[in-house]
């Protein structure tokens, strides 16, 4: 019994496979039916196909004045054939995965003998045919601005996705509309750098969320030069123009930032009327560093009696602001065992945490509630996915 395997030319026409014999399209005939003939020249072999592309086979002509392809042959030639057609698929949407082309290309058309060989095979093709049509890679930030002003980046939906190309100042800002008139009905903001990931000739890749349903939603993304406070002033001021665009009575009540002294700084200038508010997540480790520098991290770790008086400290950023500095003074120094080491430490977080003067005044980081949304790991786990 005959069988037949249809698929594309390389030329992205239907053929035929029938025992090794490969047939391509010929003519339509009186009768509606397709001829396909055999690709070989000088051949009279041929197929009468419906337009459904089922076979008539018993008008077709199977006899074939020369010997079948081998198997190895007939295998090489559509692999060949699969490779060339998911390259033009490839080259047409640039942003599709190459194994989910794949996949559905095989699916489609039915094709069950594939090696791994074949499958690294047509990615490397797929892979050389985009490479192919991007432009070069850029040698400096200077390159990147100037490759980016003359490509049109849009999303997947195709809303303009690059909001902001400034390379005197080295910025770079993604959103779309819809991303940035959402922003600008949001009271709350969560913001985040991440200097590990980060695309050659930029320092940062800093990003602002939102809380939408109990759900982080990542809204502004930016590269940035460096991490001063002009640079973070700049972008703050073009997040500022763009809420007022599409919100004219925008109100920025809080901002939940690390504790970087520059981006404090940044926001103060821009939103003087906003409040700043501290990762709890980030106060802690910040805590835990000092306890580590100052040499009293062991005494923590074995739970000794410095360390309940340090499990005592962690718990001050669930009191009221004006609450801390009377606590910090009065019942935690009750019971403060002596120790010099521990002394200095807590002469650091007077100067850094709980002082009104501090760098850091509880007003940023104290609040009585055990709400989740005091921190900013959201952020940071979204910016984890770019580096695993």
């Amino acid at each position: 019994m005959n069988s037949a395997e249809k698929m594309l030319s390389e030329k992205g026409k239907l053929i035929f496979i029938v025992n090794k014999f490969k047939f391509s399209f010929h003519k339509l005939l009186q009768n509606g039916q397709h001829r396909y003939k055999c690709t070989k020249r000088g051949c009279t072999a041929n197929l009468k196909v419906l337009e459904n592309h089922d076979i008539v086979w018993t008008s077709c002509n199977l006899e074939h004045n020369h010997d079948a392809d081998e198997e190895n042959k007939i295998e090489r030639q559509i692999i060949s054939i699969i490779s060339n057609n998911l390259k033009r698929k490839a080259t047409e949407n640039m942003c599709e995965r190459s194994s989910k082309l794949l996949h559905s290309y095989l699916r489609e058309n039915n094709i069950n003998a594939i090696t791994t060989k074949d499958v690294t095979y047509i990615k490397h093709n797929i892979f050389q045919a985009r490479a192919s049509l991007r432009p070069n890679l850029p040698r400096s930030s200077q390159e990147v601005h100037d490759i980016l002003k003359d490509m049109n980046v849009k999303t997947y939906e195709g809303n303009t996705f690059l909001q902001v190309n400034n390379a005197e100042k080295g910025i770079l800002l993604f959103s779309t509309d819809g991303n940035l008139k959402f922003l600008s009905q949001s009271t709350t903001f969560y913001v985040d750098g991440t200097f590990s990931y980060c695309a050659q000739f930029f320092y940062q890749f800093f990003t602002i969320h939102v809380i939408k349903n109990n759900h982080y939603v990542p809204l502004v993304f930016t590269l940035l030069k460096d991490k001063k406070q002009e640079s973070y002033v700049d972008i703050f001021r073009i997040i500022d123009n763009y809420c007022l665009t599409y919100n004219n009575v925008f109100n920025l009540e809080s901002i939940y930032v690390d504790f970087k002294i520059a981006i404090h700084n940044a926001i103060n200038d821009v939103w003087p009327l906003t409040k700043v508010r501290g990762c709890r997540f980030h106060l802690g480790q910040s805590w835990y560093r000092a306890i580590q520098k100052f040499g009293i991290s062991p005494e923590y770790v074995q739970n000794t009696e410095i360390g309940q008086y340090l499990t005592y400290i962690f718990g001050l950023p669930f009191l009221d602001p004006q609450s801390v500095g009377d606590c910090f003074s009065d019942e935690l120094a009750e019971i403060l065992p002596m120790n010099e080491k521990l002394t200095k430490f807590n002469d650091y977080l007077v100067e850094t945490y709980i002082a009104n003067d501090s760098t850091f005044p509880p007003e940023i980081w104290a609040e009585k509630s055990n709400s989740i949304h005091r921190t900013t790991n959201s952020c940071e786990s979204f910016h984890s996915k770019f580096n695993s």
